[in-house]
């Protein structure tokens, strides 16, 4: 018998001045103990933007394109145990 369990829920937000003067991109690593913790990532739009396990380096997103525009996700991490 297994159960999910949801460990950690989590809100990335990056900040839309920054891509003006420089990447339009943020990698960002996730970690969780223990390892190969099920991973969904959001927008603000509740749209799935990446799915799998950790560890493991995403790359987002920082605008959605207007001047002051920058975009806010869900991290939410859902470990099986035995």
């Amino acid at each position: 018998m297994t159960a999910t369990a949801i460990c950690a829920a989590g809100i990335v937000s990056l900040s839309g001045c920054a891509s003006i003067v420089g990447d339009k991109n943020q990698q960002i690593t996730i970690n969780s103990t223990p390892s190969q913790a099920d991973l969904v990532i959001t927008d603000e739009t509740n749209q799935e933007v990446f799915q799998g396990e950790t560890p493991t380096t995403v790359t987002l997103t920082k605008a959605d394109g207007s001047y002051f525009g920058g975009k806010d996700y869900n991290v939410t991490l859902s470990p099986e145990f035995n």
